[in-house]
């Protein structure tokens, strides 16, 4: 080999050592939306980034979802993120809320931190909050109480080779009202299942929830029940007060049907049956039998994101609307 290939190999090597040893740094605005699910997010934040270190500030961000009254909350956060590392630190406030007059004595507030570790197939994360919330007593009299939480939330990809899609998603919270001496923790875990064809998409999607007391020898005993509407990932436009339970475990099926495909193979839009099934118990132990059925209409966003609208009827004989999907998967 000549001395001129040999310098030149040489060069190369050196050109190729220095270049990775350069640090790797990106500046820019980064806007976000979250539409998969309840509540909905729009965020623009700074984003600095160094090798693998990143951190986000943020220039605006709101929030909107129906969980007891259509709600517009602010929740900016600084976020930090190292390799499969990350946490959060934020404030969130509420600007709106359908149910009740805005910057009032009960305006919601909170302080959050969380925690998380990304790993090859999911994540798991910490969420500590702290602030001011609304409870509800049994005299359906409401007010703001110093709340404290913590939250160990799972998610887990079970499967997704482009035509089955399913995941596990678990969440475990305790809330502690240390000026009433009351606490309760709820546990929420849903399994969703997908399967893709050309025409459509056929969906299945199991859930468990169960909410108790941890203490409640106090002077108030709240309310911790939730409606079976609020915990399904849909938006509900029924305006009537649903039953509520400390304790529900549902099967939730769609089927999703392009028509519109033979015409056009972009076609989005499709049609949709759906139907689900569950089992509720109240505070006062009684068992309930719930079901839905009904058809909509919807439009996938994205190619990955199926916007639905659904209308149907439910065990009382009572018309049930929706926006959104009957199955998600994370």
């Amino acid at each position: 080999m000549s001395f001129k290939k040999v310098a030149g190999i040489i060069w190369a090597a050196s050109l190729f050592c220095t270049v990775m040893a350069e640090d790797f740094i990106v500046d820019k605005i980064k806007p976000s939306v979250a539409i998969y699910q309840p509540p909905y997010s729009f965020s623009i934040n700074y984003e600095k980034r160094k090798n693998d270190l990143i951190f986000s500030f943020p220039l605006l961000n709101l929030t909107m979802d129906t969980y007891n009254g259509f709600r517009i909350v602010t929740a900016p956060e600084v976020k930090v993120q190292y390799k499969k590392f990350w946490g959060k630190v934020g404030l969130e406030y509420e600007l709106y809320n359908s149910s009740y007059e805005p910057f009032s004595q009960i305006t919601e507030y909170s302080g959050f931190l969380i925690t998380g570790y990304n790993f090859l197939n999911g994540s798991v994360a910490l969420k500590n909050e702290c602030g001011k919330k609304r409870w509800t007593d049994f005299q359906d009299c409401v007010s703001r109480e110093l709340d404290f939480s913590q939250s160990i939330i799972y998610n887990l990809y079970l499967i997704d080779n482009l035509i089955v899609r399913s995941s596990c998603n678990a969440e475990l919270k305790i809330d502690v009202l240390p000026q009433q001496q009351f606490a309760s923790y709820q546990v929420m875990t849903n399994i969703p299942f997908v399967y893709n064809w050309f025409y459509g998409e056929s969906c299945l999607l199991g859930s468990i929830f169960y909410t108790q007391y941890l203490n409640s020898s106090g002077g108030k005993k709240f309310q911790i029940d939730r409606s079976y509407d609020s915990l399904t990932g849909r938006v509900t436009l029924n305006c009537d007060n649903p039953d509520k339970f400390c304790f529900f475990t549902s099967i939730e099926m769609e089927q999703r049907l392009y028509a519109f495909r033979c015409l056009n193979i972009d076609n989005n839009i499709f049609l949709s049956l759906f139907g689900n099934a569950a089992m509720g118990l109240n505070q006062a132990q009684d068992l309930k039998l719930l079901y839905q059925a009904g058809v909509g209409i919807g439009y996938n966003l994205y190619g990955c994101v199926p916007f639905t609208f659904q209308a149907g009827i439910n065990q009382d004989n009572k018309i049930v609307m929706y926006l959104n999907v009957v199955a998600k998967v994370m």
